[in-house]
């Protein structure tokens, strides 16, 4: 009889991809490109949702989300968490995916709310350290 093999696990791998060099793009100016559009539709967005012109008072006072955060998001500032995402979609009878298609973003939920693309713009942080 013969020894038997011990099966081996592969966790990782690696590959490399040539792609002609106009679809070649940096992840930070993809990222900055597509959190600038949420940013700039957001506001359009909830009040097609609301349907009707909605203060930024009002979406506090309807979602339980604080006026500060519904005033930031109104200004294009920053971008809901998911929960409060969450919060707007169900108050409007919306999802958060109908924001992805109203706005043209083709991206998965899991990547819009990962920590990296909802992180600020460094030169917004960079900035805050130099005005002390």
């Amino acid at each position: 009889m013969g020894d038997a093999i011990k099966p081996k696990i592969i966790t990782t791998i690696s590959f490399k991809i040539d792609t002609p060099e106009p679809l070649r793009v940096s992840i930070d100016e993809w990222r900055s490109k597509v959190r600038t559009k949420a940013l700039t539709l957001l506001k359009e967005w909830i009040q097609s949702i609301a349907g009707y012109e909605i203060s930024a008072k009002e979406l506090a006072e309807e979602t339980g989300i604080a006026e500060r955060q519904a005033y930031d998001y109104f200004k294009g500032y920053s971008l809901p968490s998911e929960m409060n995402f969450n919060k707007i979609a169900r108050r409007y009878n919306s999802k958060v995916e109908d924001f992805f298609n109203f706005a043209d973003i083709q991206i998965s939920r899991e990547t819009f709310f990962d920590k990296f693309f909802q992180w600020k713009e460094l030169r917004h942080s960079h900035n805050k350290f130099e005005q002390h």
